[in-house]
This record gives C-alpha cells, sequence and structure tokens, in this order.
C-alpha cells in the first residue's frame, strides 16, 4: 500500500517556462498546446492565463503589461504580498529561466507530471471507491474495466 503520494511537479521548470516568455516573447508560439491546468503553482497558472490573454491580443508580453492585464484579472495581488511583492515574484521568474530556448523542455516535463499527477489522482479515487465495503458494483472484472475507463480519460498530448 502507498503510505505517501509523492508530488509530481517542477516548480523550477514551471518559472523557467514563464521566464522564457518574458524574455522572448516569440517561445509562446512554440507553446500552442500547453494550457493553464499544466502548471501546478496557482501563481504560475495565473501567469500564464495573463500570458495566453496577452498573446492573443497581440500585446507584447513583459512585466509591465502582466501587471496590466493580471490587475484586470484580480490576480495581482495574490502574486505577492505589498506593492513589490508581485512585481518581485515577476523579475525572479524572468531571472530564473537559463534559456528561452529550452521552453519547449520545460513544457514536456511539466506536462507529463500534470498527467502523473491525473494518473494518481484516478488511481486513488478508484481505490476508495473499489474498497468501500459497501460498493458490490466495483468488485473483480467489473473494477478491471472501470478503472481502466477512468485512466483511458486522462487526456495527453
Amino acid at each position: 500500500m502507498i503510505n505517501e503520494i509523492r508530488q509530481h511537479w517542477d516548480s523550477e521548470a514551471e518559472a523557467s517556462i514563464l521566464g522564457g516568455i518574458m524574455l522572448r516573447n516569440d517561445v509562446m508560439r512554440r507553446l500552442a498546446d500547453l494550457e493553464v491546468e499544466d502548471f501546478r503553482h496557482p501563481k504560475h497558472q495565473s501567469v500564464f492565463a495573463a500570458m495566453r490573454n496577452l498573446e492573443s491580443s497581440q500585446t507584447p508580453i513583459d512585466q509591465t503589461t502582466l501587471r496590466s492585464e493580471l490587475t484586470r484579472l484580480g490576480k495581482w495581488e495574490s502574486l505577492g504580498q505589498g506593492e513589490a511583492g508581485p512585481l518581485a515574484f515577476l523579475l525572479k521568474l524572468s531571472l530564473q529561466c537559463p534559456s528561452p530556448d529550452n521552453v519547449v523542455h520545460y513544457a514536456d516535463t511539466i506536462v507529463t507530471h500534470r498527467v502523473t499527477r491525473l494518473l494518481v489522482e484516478s488511481l486513488s479515487n478508484a481505490l476508495g471507491i473499489i474498497n468501500d465495503s459497501g460498493n458490490v458494483d466495483c468488485e473483480g472484472e467489473d473494477a478491471v474495466q472501470w478503472v481502466a475507463s477512468e485512466v483511458s480519460k486522462i487526456r495527453t498530448r
């Protein structure tokens, strides 16, 4: 039995994607399949959502435009405390990216982690349902087919 479920995510890879985009906006075109939900960290999700909005309106993506978009979305203050907090968070992201050329690799990493998180969640839920002593509809071959069906719903790209 699993005693502890490992957290499947890479905060540095997430931050490096966001920093890479701020350093060189054109890398967004190489991330067309990347989704907000691929990021696990809520702050990273907010920043990437704002970046997607700016991209769709053909607005340059930098700390200034992100501040405006995150404020419009009501997410600016969630990035940090005080006036300097959110700005420091964005600046740290742009400093954290070793190279914008590597964003596709970082994106592959976080998508792989997302798929693993979804699999762990799905199997954990299935285990709970199967272990439920009152659930006689989910036993034996029916349980195997049901779990396979649940796992097959996980979308990979």
